[in-house]
């Protein structure tokens, strides 16, 4: 009877660890969102590849600007004018306080820029550290 018990717990215990979701940088990998408060050096590489797919090429303007709202991620617009130049015709969303390298806080540039069409035609992250 004892050892029926201490099967059944056995069981017990990898059934429910096979019910949990994998984790990865302290976040779940079977779909779970990484939200822009949650962003850090370790999930990075995560949050950027979420974005892409969020976001992809030919994305409508209308609707990246209606993602960043969404998500409460801080953001300008640049237009088009020539004293832009490549930076133009883009949204600029910033991440702060991402992470800290020494004494330096990391904060994520996130430059959405739009080709002629108002369409995405390109994002690009940068890690700054101030």
């Amino acid at each position: 009877m004892v050892a029926c018990a201490g099967l059944l717990g056995v069981l017990l215990v990898q059934t429910s660890c096979a019910s949990e979701p994998k984790r990865e940088n302290n976040v779940a990998v079977s779909g779970e969102r990484i939200l822009p408060d949650q962003v850090n050096l370790a999930n990075l590489e995560a949050f950027e590849e979420q974005m892409r797919h969020d976001l992809p090429v030919g994305t409508a303007k209308k609707d990246v600007e209606t993602y960043l709202n969404r998500w409460r991620i801080r953001y300008g617009f640049i237009d088009s004018a020539p004293i832009y130049g490549p930076d133009g015709n883009s949204f600029h969303a910033v991440l702060e306080n991402i992470g800290k390298r020494s004494i330096f806080t990391a904060r994520l540039s996130i430059w959405i820029r739009l080709g002629e069409n108002e369409e995405v035609r390109e994002i690009d992250f940068r890690v700054t550290y101030l």
